[in-house]
């Protein structure tokens, strides 16, 4: 008896089109690196398309039938960079023109709340083979030549009630496999338990839905919250403290037993390091930089992006040129990019960029107005939260103009 069985590739937050700006939803802060490649694109954005065109690879190697690209394929909104989209489209292409499906749903940076902005994935549809889902609300979808599949479709939305709302419109086909696409948090995942910006779900509200699986898209960190619910995680690095090995998940199901298997495929991608901090508390400056020299002798800095926390460092003590001996330049000068990061002694975050400049970069504007906004007493008459909200994504936009 011969077995049937379907393959896919589940891929999410891709964010072509970064190049280190700071995230106008709060997922990642500012990480700018002014290195550029011959042809004039920033390094961070070469690197995202490197990445993408390894996952386009991956499905093509892996002979999948289709792809699922859970949300955040673009890092903006709209046509603001037409090189970057078509960059993407020619990528995408690559698979669609081999005769099978690319299917993929608007995440967050992908769905425009102002009217007139239009939206990339409206373009992406109009390409044979791609399935795009834009407009906030729940769409069925089923995987042409493969019939035993549905796709349920939820992109990001308005806001939580709205996108809640859509999400009971979604029903289980029996008989079918039954695969939840989405774009959202869920509150089990402590970034989102008290998260006021993002649409954050309960994961009992997924499991209820009894999805054969459930792609994610949202979250930063590959991770499995059983019942066959993943967050693929980034394909490349965007910050510190988010996914270490970056990947694409590949699933294979049994049409006949509903068996499911999944694979991680990991992508080559530029080293991301956070060192092991250093705690300088009565620390000698002389100790503190024999410190540093071996977590540098300890780690492969080469052409990495690196960070380097302090904590409990003496006042006297914060300013960098006190740590850069010639022995530690010769290791910073490795790295595309280094950062220092002094804590709980010293107010401000220092940051060194290496090989363009050695220029000191104290904390962006953005985290700025976010410590600022935190140092104001809590008050209930004072919707402190809200004024960071509308505020950000103002900074963020004035910041990018002013870098265009």
């Amino acid at each position: 008896m011969t077995t049937r069985k379907i393959k896919f590739m589940h891929i999410a937050d891709t964010h072509n089109g970064y190049s280190g700006n700071a995230s106008l939803h709060n997922e990642f802060s500012e990480l700018k690196i002014n290195k550029y490649t011959e042809t004039g694109e920033n390094i961070r954005t070469a690197d995202i398309n490197k990445a993408f065109a390894q996952a386009i690879d991956i499905a093509l190697e892996e002979e999948v039938d289709f792809v699922i690209h859970a949300g955040d394929g673009m890092n903006e909104v709209g046509y603001k960079n037409p090189a970057h989209y078509n960059f993407y489209m020619d990528q995408v292409e690559r698979f669609s023109s081999t005769g099978r499906t690319w299917l993929e749903i608007a995440g967050n940076h992908n769905f425009s709340k102002k009217a007139g902005v239009g939206n990339e994935l409206f373009k992406l549809g109009k390409m044979q083979n791609v399935i795009s889902v834009f407009k906030g609300l729940y769409e069925q979808r089923c995987i042409p030549g493969i019939n035993d599949v549905i796709c349920h479709c939820l992109p990001s939305s308005y806001d939580t009630l709205a996108f809640k709302s859509e999400l009971e419109k979604v029903k289980k086909v029996d008989g079918k496999i039954n695969v939840l696409v989405t774009h959202c948090g869920v509150a089990t995942i402590p970034q989102y338990a008290k998260n006021e910006s993002s649409i954050v779900v309960h994961l009992d509200e997924l499991i209820s839905k009894e999805m054969d699986y459930v792609a994610l898209g949202d979250y930063h960190i590959y991770t499995d919250l059983g019942h066959n619910i993943i967050y693929p995680g980034p394909i490349e690095h965007l910050a510190f403290g988010q996914e270490k090995k970056p990947r694409v998940v590949i699933v294979e199901v049994d049409l006949d037993t509903k068996e499911l298997t999944k694979r991680n495929r990991f992508l080559n991608v530029r080293p991301m390091i956070d060192m092991n901090e250093i705690n300088a508390e009565g620390m000698l400056i002389e100790d503190i930089q024999e410190q540093i020299i071996k977590r540098f002798q300890s780690e492969k800095v080469e052409d990495a992006i690196v960070r380097l926390v302090i904590k409990n460092l003496p006042k006297n003590l914060k300013h960098r040129h006190l740590f850069l001996t010639d022995e530690i330049r010769k290791e910073i000068d490795r790295c595309l990019y280094f950062k220092f990061d002094f804590k709980n002694k010293v107010e401000l975050s220092e940051s060194v960029k290496t090989k363009d400049t050695d220029n000191e970069v104290f904390e962006s504007l953005q985290e700025g107005l976010s410590n600022f906004i935190d140092q104001i007493p809590d008050d209930p008459n004072f919707p402190k939260r809200e004024l960071l909200t509308f505020a950000m994504p103002y900074l963020t936009e004035v910041l990018e103009n002013a870098d265009n």
